[in-house]
C-alpha cells in the first residue's frame, strides 16, 4: 500500500549507536550511512538496518501496539520484511544465511540462559527497563523466526497465492493509524488462511523455550515409516515439570543416497501437535528406499531435530554436499544436543571431521564456533 508520508529523509548522526525512525525522518549512526562497498559484513548491517527502520514506518507507526507486551510484532516483522526485500534485491549479500547462523549461534543460546518468553508482561517502567537489558535481543529474533516460521507455512498450504503476504496487506488496511495486540495480528492470518492461526501460533509465543523433534525410522520391508516425538529443548532435565508441547509445522525431504550434489526430492509437510506421532513415507517417493529424511530444511522451523543414530550416520556421510542453510542448522543443532545429553561427543566428531573439505566462509565460522561452544561446554 502507498506510504502515508510524501518523503524520508535520512540523517546520520555521530552519536548514534544504531538508528531509531520518526515519520518522515530516519536518523542512523553515521557506520550505517557511510560504508565501504567492498565490506560486505558492512553492507550487511547497513542494509539490516536501513531495512528494519523503513520497515517501521509501516509496523510501528502506521500501526502501532497497544503496550509493551506486543512490542515483538512490531520487531519481528520489521526484522521479516527486511530479509524478504535482501533475499529478492541483494541475494549476494547472503543477510538470511547469517542471520540464521547468529539466530543458532547466539540468540538461541541467550534464550536458553534467560528462559523468557516473547510474550512478557510489563506492567510498570521498571518491568521496560529491565526487558531491555535483559532479554530483548533474544525476543527480537525469535520473534522473527516465528514469523518466518509462519510465513513459510501459508506459503506450502498455498504456493501460488502468499497468504501471508495478502494477509499483512489485510493487516495494514484494516488497523491503519490505530493500535493492536497479539489477538489482532493472529486474527488476520487466520481470516486470511481459513485456519485457527492464533492456536496455532500463540503457545510459540506465551511458551518458554523451543523444541526437540526426534526422528526414528522404521522399515518392515516395503514399509516405512517416520516416528516423530516433541520435548522441550533442556540442559537441565528436572526443570519442566509441565511437558511443554508445541503445534510444530513439520517438513521434510527425501536425500537420495546416491546424490553427489544437494539433490531434494519433493518436501512432504504436516503437523506435529502432540507429543508423538508416525508418518508413512510416501510411496511415490523416487528410490524411496535407498533414501532418507532430511527435517526442517533451510530451518523455516524454530525447533532441534535429534536423528536416531542410523540416521544421524547417513545425514554425516551427505553433509559436505548439503546447502549452506542445512549446514549450518546441523552443526548448530549437533552442538545443542551434545550440551544437553541428547547426543555424545563422539556424534559431533564424527560430523566435523566430515567438514575437512569444506570451503564456505559463514559455515566455517560457524564450525568454529560450534568447537568452541561444545570445547566450553566440555571444561566446564
Amino acid at each position: 500500500m502507498p506510504h502515508q508520508v510524501p518523503k524520508i529523509d535520512f540523517v546520520g548522526v555521530s552519536t548514534y549507536y544504531s538508528a531509531v525512525e520518526h515519520w518522515g525522518l530516519v536518523l542512523f549512526a553515521e557506520w550505517a550511512v557511510f560504508v565501504n562497498e567492498t565490506d560486505q559484513k558492512g553492507l550487511r548491517h547497513s542494509w539490516n538496518v536501513y531495512d528494519h527502520e523503513i520497515a517501521h514506518f509501516f509496523f510501528g507507526n502506521l500501526v502501532s501496539i497497544k503496550w509493551w507486551n506486543y512490542y515483538w510484532i512490531k520487531e519481528g516483522m520489521a526484522n521479516h520484511i527486511n530479509h524478504m526485500f535482501s533475499d529478492l534485491y541483494n541475494p549476494k549479500l547472503h543477510l538470511s544465511d547469517h542471520w540464521l547462523a547468529d539466530l543458532n549461534l547466539k540468540f538461541k543460546a541467550k534464550e536458553v540462559k534467560y528462559d523468557a518468553a516473547v510474550v512478557q508482561p510489563q506492567k510498570v517502567p521498571y518491568d521496560i527497563h529491565s526487558w531491555f537489558n535483559d532479554s530483548y535481543s533474544m525476543i527480537y529474533e525469535k520473534s522473527t523466526a516465528l514469523i518466518r516460521m509462519l510465513h513459510h507455512y501459508l506459503l506450502k498450504k498455498n504456493p501460488q497465492k502468499d497468504l501471508f503476504v495478502k494477509a499483512l496487506k489485510v493487516f495494514l488496511k484494516r488497523h491503519q493509524f490505530g493500535v493492536v495486540d497479539d489477538k489482532d495480528f493472529w486474527k488476520v492470518f487466520s481470516d486470511v488462511s481459513g485456519e485457527d492461526i492464533e492456536a496455532m501460533m500463540t503457545g510459540w509465543v506465551t511458551q518458554k523455550g523451543f523444541p526437540i523433534v526426534e526422528v526414528k525410522l522404521t522399515e518392515d520391508k516395503e514399509i516405512r515409516k517416520l516416528n516423530l516425538t516433541q520435548k522441550r529443548f533442556l540442559v537441565d532435565k528436572e526443570s519442566d515439570p509441565d511437558h511443554t508441547l508445541w503445534d510444530i509445522p513439520i517438513e521434510f525431504y527425501h536425500w537420495n543416497a546416491n546424490c553427489t550434489k544437494a539433490c531434494k526430492e519433493k518436501p512432504q509437510n504436516s503437523r506435529l501437535k502432540n507429543s508423538t506421532m508416525t508418518i508413512p513415507v510416501v510411496k511415490n517417493v523416487k528410490n524411496a528406499l535407498s533414501s532418507f529424511p532430511i527435517f526442517n530444511s533451510n530451518q523455516y522451523g524454530y525447533y532441534i531435530v535429534k536423528y536416531d543414530k542410523n540416521l544421524f550416520s547417513k545425514i554425516v556421510r551427505v553433509f559436505p554436499n548439503l546447502d549452506v542453510k542445512d549446514k549450518i542448522m546441523i552443526l548448530s543443532d549437533t552442538s545443542y544436543l551434545v550440551q544437553a545429553g541428547e547426543y555424545n561427543t563422539h556424534q559431533f566428531l564424527d560430523l566435523l571431521s566430515n567438514c575437512v573439505k569444506e570451503t564456505d566462509d559463514l559455515v566455517l565460522d560457524v564450525i568454529t564456533k560450534t568447537v568452541k561452544t561444545v570445547q566450553k561446554w566440555l571444561i566446564q
